[in-house]
């Protein structure tokens, strides 16, 4: 009985075994562990934008932070990097989108990139200040510039959807703007708030797209005045008309970042403070962009 007994105990034993080995080789078959990440072996950057990526402004014809970045990326992660450039001077949000939607190129550049980056919302600001530059006050400025916030706000989400058809994955970075006539209207603290309004969009807007991410830049705006000391002189003296402004002849009140060829646009200088902003933020996200699967 003992033999019998234990005769059986070995039967189910090995049952048991043969149950859980099958099973452990049919889970290992449909189950198998993700292959590690590794590291690219090239960066395929897209900028896409208005002037601010076209470059205008920049003295030494490197494409604004476009040439300067793709410099420091190279030097930094010491892999090839391969730049397309789609800035186009004077488009707003919509007309970035529309581009994209009819340029097979840009589509095909766009799921090709690792990593992607955006200038939007200037021109979009500069269409609202334009069109009610007669306003009588500053108060009646700044209400033009909020009612045209959920446009603008549409506008961008449009352009973000459109860019993730075409690429799921790349993070993607957006710049802020910047007030590039503050040295010359220091007192106008409403054309700021007007600027930091649309930034506050570009920034929210990150938060509601998958890897995407916001760089600052609006230090532009004080060029080299960096104290609350020298803005308080500077609010006190450097009231110009417009007209004085674009001929010239003003005083010697300037922003070292700004061209003096159209005082708005960044000069060499104020691309490489673009540049810095842009990959200290690049740094900080590479975890979601130098591996692949």
């Amino acid at each position: 009985m003992r033999l019998k007994h234990y005769l059986k105990y070995i039967i189910y034993s090995l049952i048991a075994i043969s149950i859980v080995g099958t099973g452990t080789f049919y889970l290992w078959q449909y189950v198998k562990p993700a292959e590690p990440p590794h590291k690219i072996t090239k960066i395929n950057l897209l900028t896409i934008g208005d002037s601010l990526t076209e470059g205008v402004g920049d003295q030494q014809h490197e494409q604004g932070y476009s040439g300067r970045i793709t410099r420091e990326l190279k030097s930094h992660y010491h892999l090839p990097v391969k730049t397309t450039n789609f800035g186009k001077a004077g488009d707003r949000s919509d007309q970035i989108r529309s581009r994209v939607l009819a340029q097979k190129n840009i589509q095909r550049k766009i799921s090709q990139s690792n990593i992607i980056v955006l200038t939007v919302g200037g021109n979009d600001l500069q269409q609202v200040l334009l069109k009610n530059a007669t306003v009588k006050t500053p108060q009646a400025l700044t209400a033009s510039v909020n009612s045209s916030t959920k446009t603008y706000t549409r506008h961008l989400q449009q352009l973000f959807t459109t860019v993730r058809s075409f690429n799921a994955d790349a993070p993607i970075f957006i710049f802020g703007n910047y007030n590039p006539v503050y040295v010359y209207f220091a007192n106008r603290a409403d054309l700021n708030q007007d600027v930091k309004l649309y930034n506050n969009i570009n920034q929210q807007s990150t938060r509601q797209v998958k890897k995407a991410y916001y760089v600052d830049i609006f230090d532009l705006t004080y060029g080299q005045y960096t104290t609350s000391k020298l803005r308080k002189e500077l609010t006190n003296t450097s009231a110009i008309s417009m007209q004085t402004l674009l001929s010239d002849t003003h005083s010697d009140v300037h922003n070292d970042y700004i061209s003096d060829d159209d005082h708005y646009h960044p000069n060499s200088r104020g691309y490489d403070y673009m540049t810095r902003q842009l990959l200290q933020r690049i740094k900080q996200k590479e975890i979601v962009w130098i591996n692949q699967r």
